[in-house]
């Protein structure tokens, strides 16, 4: 007697129905029509989710693109840091299905040890993933000179590309501010 299956109503979180498979291992699709001689067991078939994977790099560069990830399997981003500039894990951002995720892994590259690899298990691959990398320049020396008839004193010994340093100034009794020279490097900077 040809009866056709039923429509599957079943769901498996981060899973897609991929049919049916009798005790025999033959497949049949969803609500394909069949021929029965005798009663038989269908068991769904069920194939792992894959996502998007979007990466951005600035002053860096991904050097393996993994563009789409499965549930259940690991997945490895590895990036490199442009001349001059860094990157570690504080660099790093990443989200997954829209959300924030921070137990991603960083080690350095097996092969090569100027590059960082980026692991994702594969039970958190449950969403789309965004992956951001913002290398920087190394944190440099904050020197204050010696000051003529005061003194300045910096907040910070290091600082950062974008961090904010504050100088207070002390003039000696009797003096005013007169000059400050902010650089960096040899480059005037704006105060």
């Amino acid at each position: 007697t040809a009866v056709a299956l039923s429509a599957n109503t079943f769901s498996r979180t981060n899973y897609d129905f991929a049919g049916w498979k009798d005790e025999n291992g033959n497949a049949y699709t969803d609500e394909q029509e069949i021929t029965l001689a005798e009663d038989i067991v269908l068991t769904a078939q069920w194939t792992p989710k894959e996502y998007t994977v979007t990466n951005t790099a600035t002053n860096a560069t991904f050097e393996s693109s993994v563009d789409k990830v499965t549930y259940g399997t690991a997945a490895v981003w590895t990036v490199s840091a442009n001349d001059g500039y860094t990157v570690d894990e504080s660099y790093i951002t990443v989200t997954i299905g829209g959300s924030a995720y921070t137990d991603f892994t960083v080690a350095e590259n097996a092969t090569n040890t100027t590059m960082l690899d980026i692991t994702i298990p594969g039970d958190a691959l449950t969403g789309n993933v965004v992956i951001t990398v913002t290398a920087k320049l190394p944190p440099a020396d904050v020197t204050v000179e010696t000051a003529i008839n005061g003194t300045v004193e910096s907040d910070v010994e290091k600082a950062s590309e974008g961090d904010t340093v504050t100088l207070t100034v002390t003039p000696e009794d009797g003096y005013v501010l007169d000059t400050l020279t902010v650089t960096d490097g040899t480059t005037p900077v704006n105060t």
